[in-house]
């Protein structure tokens, strides 16, 4: 089997803002050190999670500088770096590339999902001629409007020999592993559901990345541990955890926005201020209380001590 770009836990790191829109650097800082420690193997900068299609161009660069400084180093990061215009693709994919990114993805040329599929493989093409560094697909219908499947990603990858990982934005199990049956193995493949690393046994994925749990890194990292080395009922155990708190992070996401993210993270007691960025509806206490009493039922003492931050 040839290398893989990377294998294990990608977190999207979220990115957080002061009251007027600007990125809170010293927040940012702190929720980088963060993860640092946590047992993860990457982090994924300026996704939908970390809100890049939300902001500048100038903005995102600044997001990606801040990682690579802090993290100076100690785990590798990709940088998404789609656009809706492929020259401003270019520029963030030039810009990751001087900061030390390991790769950077690419959504297909969203908001005009009317593109043609020549359109959309010289969308890769373009930046792949333009700047010389391994590119991950990112596969994301449900923002980009555009569906890729793997007869067309096949044939990014025949025209562009740079893709070297594949991002899988929430989606079956069943069409999640028919990426890894039929793409090539130089091609590392990351869901973004939990239980994707379990059904994808004896094949496997190379990893995942999952939003509504990123607040519980170590968590995560615990999981992906267990599939690797097929201790089954710890696997069994950690999917059991995560499933629970994704499940009511996506019941609050549907009456709340992106709130429980919010307070998820509050929970960790990382200095959130604004996330998203945009306006949102604040939880209840109600919905508080409900989301403190889950994470407290599944049991993470283990992870993060003997409690959250009291709400």
């Amino acid at each position: 089997m040839r290398d893989k770009l990377l294998r294990g836990v990608l977190i999207p790191l979220p990115t957080v803002f002061l009251d007027d829109g600007t990125v809170d650097i010293k927040a940012m800082e702190e929720i980088v050190e963060f993860y640092v420690g946590s047992g993860i193997h990457g982090l994924f900068v300026n996704g939908s999670f970390g809100m890049g299609p939300a902001m500048s161009t100038e903005q995102r660069k600044q997001v990606a500088e801040l990682v690579a400084n802090k993290l100076n180093g100690r785990l590798p990061f990709i940088v998404h770096c789609g656009t809706v215009d492929v020259y401003s693709a270019i520029e963030l994919t030039a810009h990751a590339k001087s900061i030390g990114a390991l790769a950077s993805a690419l959504l297909p040329p969203y908001y005009y999902s009317d593109h043609t599929e020549y359109e959309i493989i010289e969308h890769f093409r373009f930046v792949a001629e333009s700047v010389d560094m391994p590119l991950m697909i990112y596969d994301n219908p449900k923002y980009s409007g555009i569906d890729m499947g793997v007869g067309r990603v096949l044939k990014i990858k025949e025209a562009v020999p740079q893709i070297r990982a594949i991002k899988l934005n929430i989606m079956t199990n069943e069409k999640a592993l028919s990426y890894i049956r039929s793409l090539p193995e130089d091609i590392a493949v990351f869901p973004t559901v939990a239980s994707s690393l379990l059904a994808s046994y004896p094949r496997r994925f190379d990893g995942y990345m999952n939003p509504p749990t990123c607040h519980v890194p170590e968590l995560q990292a615990a999981y992906w541990n267990a599939v690797d080395k097929e201790d089954w009922k710890g696997a069994a155990t950690y999917h059991w955890k995560l499933s629970e708190i994704e499940d009511v992070i996506t019941q609050l996401w549907q009456t709340n926005g992106r709130a429980p993210f919010k307070e998820a993270m509050k929970l960790r007691g990382l200095p959130i201020k604004m996330f998203p960025r945009w306006p949102i509806m604040d939880l209840t206490e109600e919905q508080l209380n409900t989301l403190y009493e889950r994470h407290k039922d599944v049991g993470t003492e283990e992870f993060i001590g003997n409690r959250f931050v009291k709400l």
